[in-house]
């Protein structure tokens, strides 16, 4: 049910065994982030997704990661880390 994402069919091992990804990973963390932008579009400029309008999702995501992780091995305990955005064969949802 992947619509024409065809790589994930592609990739279905990967996307059911987080280890094949993270070599030795024991547990997933999944983060819900709203990236809807604090500017808005002018009423006469063409349509566009709100995403598409502002810095890319994946740059100020991916930086929010490295930083999730950083703290996470600071003050809790030393991880092996992997983040994935839409870019990789993970399901991202149950």
């Amino acid at each position: 049910m992947q619509g024409y994402m065809d790589y994930m069919a592609r990739h279905f091992d990967l996307r059911i065994d987080p280890k094949k990804l993270v070599p030795g990973a024991k547990s997933v963390i999944t983060l819900l982030i709203n990236y809807f932008p604090e500017k808005f579009q002018r009423a006469d400029a063409p349509k566009i997704s709100k995403y598409a309008y502002s810095k890319d999702y994946h740059d100020v995501i991916r930086a929010k990661l490295n930083h999730f992780f950083y703290l996470l091995r600071e003050n809790i305990v030393e991880i092996n880390s992997r983040g994935f955005l839409d870019c990789a064969p993970v399901i991202d949802r149950a």
